[in-house]
């Protein structure tokens, strides 16, 4: 069968979540700080190795990754996210998605729970959980709660990053980006082969997102990792991509329209 473009996806990545306000609390702590310092000096420093299990210990999350909810922040940007896209869908400045997909992940779910509270036009279009969607593996990093004190541990994973670099290591018991990569890939394909001239909403996560970006746009490795450092990691980020006509090959594609865009 032939495969017909998209007529538009938007992507939002989901609110605040439990973990990200953790995280942001663990780096403004001074005890972090005076890790990180020492770490960035000599990963091997054996104040940075007593101060790494003392923060394992301490910032060990309580919650999977999976099942990180969004914070009250959160649930204000996802209602604010909302309102803002209702008031450019009523403009006629945007499309009302036919269909919308969601990572698995209770965070990503939260989110449209309560864009769709803002926005009633939405509640009645089907809602598909794909685990292609969720975001990328950290895998056991997680127990640690933080790169740095993983790799303090754990000095040759740290080697191992360290030449293998951000797009290509793979986490232990978890992913590169080529392995997110693939299945975005995957869902891009279902989605072209299933729902061709449809607009498509998703709700997803920072790295499968510039993943997704990264398949509709032929990125290379260092494509990715330019766009990595140069985009700020926003909650509720909003992208927007709509099918146009290349003239010379009279060929449709996916144009970005907007990207990264908070709108809370």
């Amino acid at each position: 069968m032939r495969l017909r473009e998209l007529k538009g996806i938007l992507t939002i990545r989901h609110a605040q979540s439990e973990l990200n306000a953790a995280h942001k609390t663990q780096r403004e702590e001074l005890d972090y700080k005076n890790f990180e310092g020492l770490y960035k000096l000599d990963p091997t420093h054996p104040m940075a190795l007593s101060k790494a299990r003392l923060l394992k210990d301490k910032h060990r999350p309580e919650v999977s990754d999976p099942g990180a909810d969004i914070t009250e922040q959160g649930i204000r940007q996802s209602f604010d996210t909302g309102i803002a896209m209702q008031t450019e869908a009523r403009q006629g400045i945007l499309a009302v998605p036919d269909i919308i997909y969601t990572s698995p992940y209770k965070r990503a779910i939260s989110t449209l729970k309560h864009i769709q509270n803002a926005w009633p036009d939405i509640r009645e279009a089907k809602v598909i959980k794909d685990e292609r969607l969720r975001e990328q593996e950290v895998g056991l990093v997680q127990n640690y709660g933080d790169y740095f004190t993983f790799w303090a541990l754990n000095p040759e994973q740290q080697e191992l990053f360290t030449s293998h670099g951000l797009y290509w290591y793979r986490f232990p018991n978890g992913e590169s980006v080529p392995d997110v990569r693939l299945r975005v890939s995957s869902w891009l394909h279902d989605m072209r082969h299933s729902h061709g001239k449809k607009n498509i909403l998703v709700i997803s996560h920072f790295n499968t997102l510039l993943s997704l970006r990264a398949e509709v746009e032929n990125w290379q490795a260092e494509d990715w990792l330019r766009a990595e450092r140069k985009t700020k990691k926003i909650n509720c980020a909003v992208s927007e991509y709509k099918c146009s006509k290349q003239s010379i090959i009279s060929q449709s594609r996916l144009e970005i329209i907007r990207y990264n865009k908070q709108l809370w």
